[in-house]
């Protein structure tokens, strides 16, 4: 979440953070982590300009993860030359994060050391840092009252929570859009739940012995109870659910 880099009442990056960086980099897992292939989306509405997924710690390297940049910003971040050092942002706060590492923590700042490597990048680029801000502060949407209409669903909220000073009616508007209650027809756009071809077993419809998603054609023919518009039997989305998970829920709940 680029928020901090911005945000003058956030820390920012020092000398220190870009030694933690050069530290990192001599360290096998960190090396791994940041060869795994990842996603760009930039077609959901994203809060503080990006973010990411949240399964950059999931050791599955056949879902892939992403780096999310606002749908609204992208354009402008890209035309301004900045997208490189955004995407590598996000990318090291992504990892660090899913290492244990904590938004502002004193000891191990996920934030802080991810704006050094982005200042990294920029600065091959000849881009000063103060140049940068000045093109993201007009982006950031900083409250509950914006317009975030669609959310991808596996958006990493821990960024949102770790600052002391955390806005709760934005994280509430968050958590509504991700689940669908901020549209008007109740149910998640396609882009906020990754839809497309299945690259396992799971699918929409049933295929072979694997029964069908439980919100699958449960009130019209190629309909979903979760997301907007037809969908194909032999596509998945983020909220694929079987009927013996769906079993499970139902008694823990």
């Amino acid at each position: 979440m680029s928020t901090g880099h911005v945000h003058a009442a956030y820390p920012q990056p020092e000398p220190k953070h870009a030694e933690m960086l050069r530290e990192l980099e001599r360290q096998p897992w960190f090396g791994l982590a940041r060869k795994r292939p990842f996603r760009l989306l930039t077609s959901t509405d994203c809060p503080y300009v990006a973010g990411s997924t949240t399964d950059f710690g999931e050791p599955d390297w056949h879902d892939w993860p992403a780096i999310i940049v606002d749908r609204h910003g992208y354009r402008k971040i890209k035309e301004a030359g900045l997208l490189a050092g955004l995407v590598e942002h996000e990318l090291v706060e992504a990892i660090l994060m899913a290492h244990g590492w904590g938004y502002l923590d004193k000891e191990k700042p996920a934030h802080l050391v991810a704006s050094a490597a982005e200042n990294i990048v920029y600065a091959r680029y000849g881009i000063a840092p103060e140049d940068a801000r000045k093109c993201y502060e007009p982006l950031i949407k900083a409250d509950a009252h914006e317009k975030l209409k669609i959310i991808h669903v596996a958006l990493n909220l821990k960024p949102y929570l770790d600052p002391a000073d955390f806005d709760k009616r934005l994280l509430q508007h968050m958590q509504m859009c991700m689940i669908g209650i901020a549209d008007e027809g109740g149910k998640l756009p396609k882009d906020a739940v990754d839809y497309g071809p299945a690259t396992t077993e799971d699918t929409c419809g049933p295929k072979g012995a694997k029964e069908a998603c439980v919100h699958f054609e449960v009130v019209a023919k190629h309909q979903c109870l979760r997301f907007a518009g037809a969908i194909d039997k032999d596509y998945w989305c983020r909220v694929h659910l079987d009927k013996d998970d769906a079993a499970e829920y139902a008694k823990e709940s």
